[in-house]
């Protein structure tokens, strides 16, 4: 479960920063990384972080137009490029795994370059916003802060 979330967030919040441990003993969790870990279990299917942050994000408006084509479709598996494969999900739950690219008021974003000053913000439901630092560091390195 630990190696998901580092696989996925790169550093998540509940990694230690502590240098010195690190060197002893390697990534240490801190408490509460459980809570992140269960948010992804909720999901049916789930955008890595790593890729809706850089790369989807970006291009939201053609990302989601690819995701509601592709949700037309009929299908009941959706074979992932990690984890489990030939996960039950269809076109509902695809475009599900698809939703960050929205607003809460439904319409689509801009794209996520408006949002790196800022931070990135969690595109899994359930998990926190520090999970995310260290993409929002790449992201505005590689985006700038606009």
């Amino acid at each position: 479960a630990k190696t998901v979330l580092l696989a996925l967030f790169l550093s998540p919040a509940s990694v230690s920063k502590d240098l010195k441990r690190f060197a002893q003993s390697g990534f240490v969790f801190e408490e509460g990384w459980e809570n992140s870990f269960e948010a992804l279990l909720k999901k049916v299917l789930v955008v890595s972080p790593l890729v809706s942050e850089l790369v989807f994000k970006p291009q939201g408006a053609k990302v989601l137009e690819w995701a509601e084509d592709v949700a037309t479709w009929s299908f009941q598996r959706v074979i992932p490029a990690h984890f489990a494969v030939a996960r039950r999900a269809g076109p509902k739950n695809f475009l599900e795994a698809f939703e960050f690219l929205r607003k809460n008021g439904g319409e689509v974003s801009a794209g996520a370059k408006s949002n790196f000053a800022a931070g990135a913000m969690p595109t899994i439901p359930g998990t926190l916003k520090e999970d995310y630092d260290v993409l929002s560091t790449i992201a505005r390195i590689a985006f700038g802060n606009k």
